[in-house]
C-alpha cells in the first residue's frame, strides 16, 4: 500500500497559550520557505497585537491560476477576521484569534496534490468558528482539477446520494435534517471542493452547515469503489493501476513478506490496513502518561511522544518507560518557547540540551522534532538534525472540556494516514485516549509511530 508522505502546514494558535506585552502597532511577519513538493512554496503570515492575532500558513503554487485562488481566499479569510475583530466589543478578557492551516497529501501514486485547508476563529463569544475547503491538482501540469474530470457527466445524481449515505452514517445523531438535503443536492456547485486519498474522493464543510457543532468541521469519503460505474475511464485506470501496484499479485516463490510496521502491510484477504499515528505533546505528565502507556498497551498500539527536555529532567523514570514500551521519542524544546522569536544560539541551545537529556536517561536520540505551537523557520530548520513533524488532524484537546468532545473531534475526521495531535498532560485527554483507541480499532486502524507512518 503507497503511504502519502504528508507535510502538515499548519501553524497554530499558540497566541492562547501564552501573554506577552504587544506593541501598540503590531507588525506582521511574513516568511517563505521551500516545501518537500515540487512547485509548492509554503507562506506563514503571523500578526500578534494585544486585541486580536492570527496565523496562516498556505501554499504558494507555481502554477497561476491555482495560486491566484490559494491567495484570494486566505486574503478573503483574513479580511472577514479583521472585519468581524473591528466590529466585536473589547472583552478585554482574551484577544480575538484566527488561524489557517493547510495540509498537503500527494496521492494515488504521486499524480495527484490534495489540499485540505482550515481556518476557525475566537471572537470572544462561546463557540469558535471553524471553516474547511479542499483543492486538488494534476502533479504534471500543477492545474486545478474540476470534479467532472474524474466522473462522467451523470455523476450529480449518483454522486448525491452517495454523499448523503456517508453523512448520515458517519456523523449519525449529529446530522441536521433540515440542512442535508441542501448540501447533498445534485448541482455541481456542492462538490466543487474537493481532495483525493488513496481510496476516496474526500467533500469538506464548515462547522454548523449541516451537523451540530460537536461535529466539528466535517469531512465526507466517498470510495472509489463506490464511484467506479461513474467514474472518468482515465481516472478509473489511474485508481486501478495505484492499487494495482499496492497489493503483489504473486509473492515470488521462496521468499516470505514479513511486513515491517508502517509498511502497509495486509490483512487477511488482501486488503490494506489503515493506519493513524497517535502523538502526544508537553509531557511527560507525573501521573496522566503512565495512565495513558496502559491504554496503548491494552489495544497492542504504539505512538509517538514528543518530550518537554524539562520535564524530561524532572521524570525520567516514566521517560524510560515510554522507551522500554517502543513508543517513539520526539524533541519538543526544553522550555516550549515559540523558536522564531528566539536568535539562532538560543533555538539551538533548545534543541540540543533536549536531545542531550533524552539520551542521558534513554540511552538513544530522539527521531523526530516538532516546534512549540507548530510554528518554525529556516532558522529552525537549520538547528536540526532530526524530521519535523506536525499533524494533520488537531484534537483541540487543550481547549476542549470533555473526553466525548476530544473523542468526536478525532472520529469525525480521521482518515487513513492521519497524525493526530493530542496531549498527556490533560486528564481528558488521556480518557480520551482509552475511547479513540477503542473506536479506531474496531474500524480497523493500526496504531503506529510518526517514523513507521511516513517512513514505512
Amino acid at each position: 500500500m503507497m503511504k502519502a508522505y504528508i507535510v502538515s502546514l499548519s501553524i497554530l494558535s499558540f497566541f492562547l497559550l501564552t501573554s506577552c506585552s504587544m506593541e501598540d502597532e503590531p507588525e506582521e511577519i511574513v516568511k517563505k520557505i521551500k516545501s518537500g513538493y515540487d512547485g509548492v512554496d509554503i507562506v506563514t503570515e503571523v500578526l500578534e497585537g494585544e486585541t486580536y492575532r492570527y496565523s496562516l500558513s498556505y501554499p504558494s503554487l507555481e502554477n497561476e491560476e491555482a495560486d491566484a485562488e490559494v491567495s484570494g481566499y486566505v486574503e478573503k479569510t483574513k479580511s472577514s477576521f479583521l472585519e468581524k475583530a473591528d466590529e466585536s466589543p473589547e472583552s478585554g478578557a482574551m484577544p480575538l484569534v484566527m488561524t489557517f492551516s493547510s495540509n498537503i497529501e500527494k496521492v494515488l501514486d504521486g499524480n495527484y496534490y490534495s489540499f485540505i485547508f482550515t481556518h476557525d476563529y475566537y471572537l470572544g463569544d462561546a463557540n469558535g468558528m471553524v471553516h474547511r475547503t479542499a483543492m486538488t491538482l494534476d502533479t504534471k501540469t500543477m492545474e486545478p482539477v474540476e470534479i467532472e474530470t474524474l466522473i462522467d457527466e451523470h455523476y450529480l445524481e449518483v454522486l448525491s446520494g452517495l454523499v448523503k449515505k456517508e453523512m448520515r452514517e458517519k456523523y449519525e445523531d449529529a446530522v441536521l435534517d433540515e440542512h442535508i438535503d441542501e448540501f447533498t443536492a445534485p448541482v455541481k456547485e456542492n462538490f466543487t471542493d474537493f481532495s483525493l486519498t488513496e481510496n476516496g474522493i474526500v467533500f469538506t464543510y464548515d462547522k454548523y452547515e449541516w451537523t451540530k457543532g460537536s461535529a466539528g468541521a466535517p469531512m465526507v469519503e466517498v470510495p472509489f469503489e463506490d464511484l467506479e460505474d461513474v467514474m472518468d475511464e482515465e481516472f478509473l485506470k489511474t485508481v486501478a493501476g495505484k492499487e494495482r501496484g499496492s497489493i503483489p499479485e504473486e509473492e515470488p516463490a521462496g521468499e516470505e513478506q514479513t511486513g515491517a510496521p508502517g509498511s502497509g502491510d495486509e490483512e487477511a484477504g488482501g486488503v490494506p490496513k489503515k493506519q493513524v499515528a497517535l502523538t502526544y505533546d508537553d509531557g511527560p505528565h507525573s501521573e496522566h502518561t503512565t495512565e495513558l502507556l496502559r491504554h496503548l498497551d491494552e489495544f497492542d498500539a504504539k505512538a509517538t511522544f514528543f518530550l518537554l527536555g524539562s520535564h524530561v529532567e524532572s521524570h525520567p523514570s516514566i521517560v524510560k518507560e515510554i522507551s522500554a514500551s517502543g513508543h517513539e521519542i520526539g524533541n519538543h524544546t526544553w522550555n516550549h518557547p515559540d523558536l522564531t522569536t528566539l536568535e539562532p544560539d538560543q533555538v539551538a541551545k533548545e534543541i540540543q540540551a533536549t536531545n542531550e537529556i533524552i539520551y542521558k536517561v534513554t540511552g538513544e536520540k530522539p527521531t523526530v522534532f516538532r516546534p512549540p505551537y507548530g510554528a518554525s523557520d529556516d532558522t529552525v530548520g537549520q538547528a536540526l538534525t532530526e524530521p519535523e513533524i506536525l499533524w494533520t488532524l488537531d484534537t483541540f484537546d487543550w481547549q476542549t472540556e470533555s473526553p466525548e468532545e476530544i473523542t468526536k473531534v478525532v472520529m469525525s475526521e480521521v482518515t487513513d494516514g492521519s497524525i493526530i495531535l493530542l496531549h498527556d498532560i490533560h486528564e481528558r485527554s488521556i480518557k480520551a485516549s482509552r475511547i479513540i483507541l477503542e473506536e479506531l480499532k474496531e474500524e480497523g486502524y493500526e496504531f503506529v509511530t510518526v517514523s513507521e507512518l511516513i517512513d514505512p
